[in-house]
């Protein structure tokens, strides 16, 4: 059974992050106060619905990984920690009962090698692909395969710029 100093009574802790919410709203983007605070929001009126008697950091972190994936459990709990740290510090309460609690939610460690989308010949093959098909991009193509940049983000590049740096590339 969890110890006092991870209660929190579910109706504290929703009038705790509105509180929070508030003051968070002059320092935040307004696109992500709308966006990600909303969702904290809506998972903590989803838990007074669906489990009204959730009493401690403990059951609500329990509660949130039967309801969601791990990921985003630990980004309810990180900012969960976050305002409940606020209120200490603001001197609303007297303990965090989420201090800590996020450390226990890891994901394993991606392999050196989950990065890459393809294999060196499927990156040979979509080049050539390219090189056969749609010249014009191939370039391009080849800017973003040997850079690692996103197609995305990629929109400012000067492919001629890169080519001279790049192995069996000529910029015409």
């Amino acid at each position: 059974m969890p110890n006092d100093r991870r209660r929190i009574a579910l109706a504290t802790r929703a009038n705790l992050w509105g509180q929070y919410c508030e003051y968070r709203r002059s320092s935040v983007a307004p696109s992500t106060y709308k966006r990600d605070y909303h969702k904290f929001t809506r998972r903590i009126e989803r838990m007074q619905r669906e489990a009204p008697r959730l009493s401690n950091a403990i059951s609500i972190r329990d509660w949130l990984l039967a309801h969601y994936s791990l990921e985003t459990t630990r980004r309810t709990i990180q900012q969960f920690n976050a305002c409940l740290q606020w209120a200490v510090d603001s001197d609303m309460v007297q303990t965090n009962p989420f201090s800590g609690l996020r450390r226990q939610l890891t994901t394993k460690r991606k392999s050196d090698k989950a990065w890459a989308a393809f294999t060196l010949e499927e990156r040979d093959r979509i080049i050539a692909a390219f090189e056969d098909d749609a010249p014009f991009y191939a370039p391009w193509v080849k800017v973003l395969f040997w850079t690692g940049a996103k197609a995305g983000r990629s929109g400012g590049i000067e492919v001629g710029a890169c080519l001279t740096q790049l192995p069996g590339t000529s910029h015409q």
